[in-house]
């Protein structure tokens, strides 16, 4: 190292690295680590340098020496660096929860609005990584979530989302297992109808996956889903800033993509009734997709949330009355009158005097 640091025409560093491991030879890994620490914290960005290359030198194996590498790298600014370095680390150190939380932390600031250092660097270091790194990083941390439910889901939904040929191999495992959640843990319905069901039924596997389920647990998600939409709306109701209307993009930590730009949130101020016809949207198309499998033969008006209600009912006659799609389609269809109506009179009694003009 002496010798590199001469050729390269710095001393200073050189005799750094020399009497750090001169002084490091009895010392432990913890405590080159603090004195690191201690030279960043005053600006000496050599000697915390020549710290951290003495500390990896005689303890190439320890994990918090390697991490310590990884977070000094992240902190100047060594982007690349630090990508190379974390993909290293998950080869050897897959295990170590402290990598868990460093892939929590950049799920969060890619999926936020944050302009802080940190999450901008989060966010590139993210981005830096090569897709099959990103790939294991993501399958480890869930592997270990253990019984944690809610958030080995989270991190499925987002492998499933960066990696959309994974929802042949994890979309119905996921779908299940909140099923199984949803008495103990409501969060889950969230994440169920929000984000793994549009995930599973949009998907170029769907036909696949779907073939293996009975038809009466195809038919159980859609009741689930009508559950908690029609209950979404009426709950949202007594809120005054921002609704949840199966809205998918409001979850984190997901996002469709680290390269696409960045959700904005929705404003505090938001037409309810606005909200209420994305939220049927939704609903009406997973109904579409669901009726396809079952070959129910809507007709796809009937699932046009646009289309006025009375339109809608006159298409709904149509249908054979012994058919399962009727009765469905019925209930739907008078859940969605009963929410939409409940809207209408609540923005008439709450909302701005703007509002109930237009």
């Amino acid at each position: 190292i002496f010798l590199e640091c001469k050729e390269e025409n710095s001393t200073k560093p050189a005799i750094l690295y020399v009497a750090c491991a001169k002084t490091a030879m009895n010392e432990s890994s913890s405590w080159l680590i603090q004195r690191s620490k201690e030279c960043l914290s005053l600006g000496d960005n050599e000697g915390a340098d020549a710290w951290i290359i003495t500390a990896t030198s005689l303890y190439p194996d320890s994990f918090s020496v390697q991490h310590e590498v990884l977070y000094a790298q992240l902190k100047s600014g060594q982007i690349s660096q630090a990508a190379h370095q974390l993909g290293g680390m998950f080869q050897r150190f897959s295990t170590m929860k402290e990598l868990c939380h460093d892939v929590q932390s950049m799920l969060t600031a890619v999926s936020s609005e944050a302009a802080d250092s940190m999450s901008e660097r989060w966010r590139s270091l993210f981005e830096a990584l090569d897709s099959d790194v990103q790939q294991q990083m993501l399958r480890s941390c869930a592997d270990q979530c253990g019984n944690d439910v809610i958030s080995q889901s989270q991190l499925t939904i987002q492998l499933m989302k960066l990696f959309p040929d994974t929802v042949l191999e994890f979309g119905l495992k996921t779908v299940r297992s909140l099923s199984q959640s949803l008495p103990h843990q409501p969060f889950c319905q969230k994440l169920l109808v929000n984000e793994v069901l549009p995930l599973l039924l949009s998907s170029t596997h769907c036909q696949t996956i779907l073939s293996k389920v009975p038809a009466d647990e195809v038919i159980s998600w859609l009741h689930t889903s009508l559950f908690y939409c029609s209950q979404n709306c009426t709950d949202s109701l007594n809120s005054t800033s921002t609704f949840d209307f199966m809205r998918a993009d409001l979850l984190s930590p997901t996002l469709s993509s680290p390269t696409t730009p960045r959700r904005s949130s929705i404003a505090s101020r938001v037409r309810p009734d606005d909200l209420a016809q994305d939220s049927w949207f939704r609903l009406l198309r997973m109904a579409q997709s669901i009726g396809s499998f079952l070959r129910w033969n809507i007709p796809s008006e009937l699932c046009n949330s646009t289309l006025h209600l009375s339109d809608r009912l006159a298409l709904l006659k149509s249908l054979p009355k012994s058919h399962s799609a009727f009765f469905h389609m019925a209930v739907m269809l008078l859940f969605e009158s009963l929410t939409k109506y409940r809207v209408a009179v609540h923005i008439n009694l709450t909302a701005p005097l703007s509002w109930c003009h237009q």
